[in-house]
């Protein structure tokens, strides 16, 4: 059996970076229910250079699992067709936070037209399974989004997410 390739948008940031690093320990562990092919980091910007990641995808010079980037936006539908092109998975964490220093019709932009692109490179390139995290705006602000329709309630505070980093 070959092994899945995985591609992770957003795989250069910080919820990204860690996903990588996971699967790559997964591989080199062989702790996986599956066999790691390729992880493919999918984003704006190249990965810091972290030796620790790189590290964590060779054994011994001898590669236990193919580590690639890819440099582009989500909002560019082509270049998602050629990135995911030959993916079995696609773990989509790229989006754009609002910090206050993004006009909110880029947040939006890239959030919603983004996912959009996403889910339809994914249907032209076949992809089995595409796992879709969405991001910390979802839920971080206290003030009801009026525009949501799901009738969960909101957390108390967004730090019950985030005591453990």
């Amino acid at each position: 059996m070959r092994g899945l390739t995985i591609a992770v948008t957003g795989g250069a940031g910080f919820v990204g970076s860690h996903v990588c690093h996971l699967l790559g320990i997964g591989a080199h562990e062989k702790s996986l229910n599956f066999k790691c092919a390729e992880v493919r980091i999918i984003d704006l910007k190249p990965p810091r250079n972290d030796n620790k990641l790189l590290a964590v995808f060779e054994d011994n010079a001898k590669p236990v699992c193919k580590l690639s980037f890819l440099q582009g936006s989500i909002l560019d539908i082509e270049f998602l067709g050629k990135a995911f092109e030959g993916a079995d998975v696609v773990i989509h964490v790229a989006s754009l936070v609002d910090f206050g220093q993004n006009p909110k019709e880029l947040i939006l932009k890239v959030n919603v037209e983004g996912v959009k692109n996403v889910i339809e490179a994914c249907k032209i390139n076949n992809v089995k399974a595409l796992v879709y995290t969405s991001s910390l705006e979802t839920i971080s602000r206290k003030v009801p989004n009026v525009e949501m329709l799901d009738d969960a309630p909101y957390p108390k505070d967004v730090s019950d997410f985030l005591g453990g980093y």
